[in-house]
């Protein structure tokens, strides 16, 4: 790849995490991680204790900080790169109370890293990423060493045991993504939505904004059409909530409300919409950033 197409992929890939808000952070919210790029050291912290776990460091190799801490052990990708579109990855555990090291797995090769997002049930999820969006989840099966697909997809969040994926990681976006469903115990995917641009879980159900809308339509200042649904995790069913919302660029649902944003530049309205009814208030910019989380 030539370098101008990697500096463009890179610059893309920033402007879309700007837009982004991340589903669920690989690290659980109960520790944090603190990377130093100078020492290529990676502290872990409980934030209940505030007591440091580990300092994590491997000479040769550069620690991706979204990992997981299951109980004395955690599990992280480590990775080394080889000029612009070569890196070779490699999922690692620690023994905290050993300070030991262990090589799980060497990773497919394509991705620039991977985010171990997850452990259930005696197996990591873990999702490799690019600047494109070019995202795949697997699971690793500890006991046996196992690593089987899953899809192209990044891993968001799980209920019970299930599985959400989306290629982008998100919750509003003014692209179209399709939502997918991971059965664990039974192994097959299914697709909870084809054209989503917002959703949300709540009590094991899913809330979605699909949109109607054909063609290349910016909805940042333009009125588009959108379907609301409800998708039952368990069961597999959907269901149309409202058949037609009028609004702008979604950037959040909830299981009562969409809100959307309109970009006139330099002036910005924020709405509030009511699902059932369709009835739309406009809102400060300050309860906005409050209800959507940025």
């Amino acid at each position: 790849m030539k370098k101008q197409h990697v500096l463009t992929a890179m610059l893309l890939f920033v402007f879309a995490l700007f837009w982004a808000f991340p589903a669920q952070a690989a690290t659980e919210e109960r520790y944090k991680t603190d990377s130093e790029w100078q020492t290529g050291t990676v502290t872990v912290t409980d934030t209940q204790t505030g007591k440091d776990l580990a300092v994590l460091y491997l000479r040769t190799l550069k620690i991706n900080p979204d990992l997981v801490v299951d109980g004395d052990t955690i599990y992280f990708d480590a990775y080394r790169s080889e000029g612009y579109d070569k890196t070779y990855n490699y999922l690692y555990s620690y023994k905290i109370s050993e300070k030991k090291y262990t090589l799980l797995k060497e990773l497919p090769s394509g991705y620039y890293g991977y985010d171990v997002s997850a452990k259930y049930n005696g197996s990591l999820y873990i999702t490799g990423w690019n600047p494109s969006d070019n995202n795949r989840t697997y699971r690793y099966t500890i006991k046996s060493g196992k690593l089987t697909k899953i899809t192209d997809a990044a891993y968001v969040m799980r209920y019970k045991h299930y599985i959400v994926l989306d290629p982008t990681k998100t919750y509003g976006s003014w692209n179209t993504f399709p939502v997918y469903m991971y059965n664990s115990k039974s192994g097959k995917v299914k697709t909870a939505a084809k054209k989503c641009v917002a959703y949300t879980m709540k009590s094991g159900k899913l809330y979605m904004a699909e949109m109607k809308t054909s063609g290349n339509v910016y909805p940042g200042n333009t009125q588009v059409k959108y379907k609301i649904t409800r998708y039952t995790i368990k069961s597999g069913k959907k269901k149309t909530l409202k058949k037609t919302v009028k609004a702008y660029m979604i950037r959040k649902i909830t299981s009562k409300y969409i809100y959307h944003v309109k970009e006139n530049y330099p002036n910005t309205t924020y709405y509030r919409t009511k699902i059932s009814s369709g009835k739309r208030k406009t809102i400060s910019e300050a309860e906005f950033r409050e209800a959507v989380g940025y």
